[in-house]
This record gives C-alpha cells, sequence and structure tokens, in this order.
C-alpha cells in the first residue's frame, strides 16, 4: 500500500503545478493584455504627433509667400521647419519608434512564457496519466497478491 501511496502524492503534487502554471498563464495573459492595450495608446499618440507636426508644417509652409518682405517671418519659418523637421521630430520619432520595438520583444516574451507554461502543463498531464496506470497496476498487483495469500 506504501508504492500507491507514494504514487498518490506524486499525482498530487503534478496536479498542484499545473494549478500553479495555469495561475501563472492567467498573469501573463493580463500583463499581454495590458501591454497591449498600452501599445494601442502608443500607437494613437504617435499618430496624433505626426497629424500635429504636419499641420505645423502645412501652416509654416503658408509664411514662406510672406517671407520675402518680412525678415521676422524668414527667422520664424526658418527655426519652425528645423524643429518641426529636424531633430526634435526625429528624437520623437526615434523614442516612438524603440517604445514600439521594445512593447513587441515583451508581447513575445510573454507568449513564449505562455507557451512554456502550456508545455510543462502537458507534460505534467501525461505524467499523471502514467502514474494513474501505475497506480492501477499497484492496486492489481495488491489485490492478487491478497487473494494468493488467502488461498
Amino acid at each position: 500500500m506504501d508504492i500507491v501511496n507514494d504514487l498518490i502524492r506524486r499525482r498530487a503534487a503534478c496536479e498542484q503545478e499545473i494549478a500553479e502554471q495555469e495561475r501563472k498563464i492567467q498573469e501573463y495573459e493580463r500583463a499581454y493584455e495590458s501591454l497591449r492595450r498600452f501599445d494601442g495608446a502608443v500607437d494613437t499618440a504617435q499618430s496624433n504627433f505626426h497629424n500635429v507636426n504636419t499641420v505645423k508644417l502645412n501652416r509654416t509652409s503658408e509664411l514662406s509667400s510672406i517671407t520675402s518682405r518680412c525678415r521676422t517671418a524668414q527667422l520664424y519659418l526658418e527655426g519652425s521647419q528645423r524643429t518641426l523637421n529636424g531633430f526634435g521630430a526625429k528624437i520623437v520619432g526615434a523614442a516612438f519608434t524603440g517604445l514600439d520595438v521594445m512593447i513587441r520583444l515583451k508581447l513575445a516574451e510573454y507568449r513564449l512564457k505562455i507557451q512554456n507554461c502550456e508545455n510543462r502543463i502537458s507534460s505534467l498531464e501525461r505524467s499523471i496519466d502514467s502514474i494513474n496506470s501505475m497506480i492501477d497496476t499497484a492496486r492489481e498487483e495488491q489485490e492478487r497478491a491478497a487473494r494468493e495469500a488467502q488461498q
């Protein structure tokens, strides 16, 4: 009977680990979904930045007709175009690109963690099937031995 009890304990440990893996999957899925929603917000912010920048660039081009007559308008136009087309816009674009890459990597990491948990659960389920088979065999052997002892 000792063998059967040991196998039952091993099965219970497998079942407990399955529950733990399922908890981890839920945690990773929540984190994944939260990050996916954040990614959507980042995409919206990037699009909004691009739209605002484009509108401002279009407005500065409207000044070009008066720059030949007004030195202040010319300097303002040059400065605005440098700001909107230059280093500042490139930094913002690079920040959005970097953030997008980091989000994609983290999403892929969550998918991999979920897959690893699912693989572990499959392995544990196979172990449980094997343990159940060993329990059945051990009980049959114990019953056979008990019958032989009675005879």
